[in-house]
């Protein structure tokens, strides 16, 4: 009687171990970074102050500060223009319109355009970077769970791929694998 009960409990042991805790969906990884970034706070969140810095190499190869408001989309950044000109723009994403400066000069209204469309790509590239949790999450995203990666150091992430309508930004049909860190559910790693 005990060794079949000791059989009995080895199976369901094993049986136990076998199944496997169900995979993460795509929308619950995207959520969880979410709620852990801002949650309910993003409701109430109005403005946004950063600077977005490229670096190569170990050294700083462009900075753009910025500001955004994101209740009436006014925005504002400046630093160099790609003939290495200092531009600042200010302008509202929503209308696109705007006044802009180019080495301390203000552009006259019929030549600020590819200034204010520089600008606007700054907008549209950077705080898409900044806010990535909460990009995963707008219409016009979808989500796919790729699955989970690990390293030798024992860490885990989720990963997600992104894929975005075509009305979505300059390259909707670009491809980016955003990693979420299993522990603290935030995003790590874009590529």
């Amino acid at each position: 009687m005990k060794s079949r009960f000791a059989i009995v409990l080895l199976l369901s042991a094993t049986a136990a171990l076998a199944q496997e805790a169900p995979k993460p969906t795509a929308d619950a990884v995207a959520r969880r970074a979410f709620d852990l970034t801002a949650g309910p706070a993003w409701e109430s969140a109005r403005y946004f102050a950063f600077t977005f810095v490229l670096e190569r190499d170990g050294k700083v190869a462009a900075s753009f500060p910025q500001r955004f408001d994101r209740t009436t989309g006014d925005y504002r950044v400046s630093g160099l223009d790609p003939q290495g000109k200092k531009f600042e723009a200010v302008m509202n994403v929503n209308t696109k319109r705007g006044r802009a400066w180019v080495g301390g000069v203000e552009v006259a209204p019929d030549k600020v355009a590819p200034v204010l469309s520089l600008a606007y790509r700054r907008y549209q590239n950077d705080i898409f970077w900044l806010l990535m949790p909460f990009k995963m999450r707008e219409q016009g995203v979808r989500r796919t769970y790729v699955g989970t990666r690990d390293d030798a150091c024992g860490h885990s992430w989720d990963v997600i791929q992104p894929g975005f309508d075509a009305s979505f930004g300059f390259s909707p049909s670009d491809t980016y694998m955003v990693w979420v860190n299993r522990d603290s559910g935030m995003v790590e790693v874009n590529l």
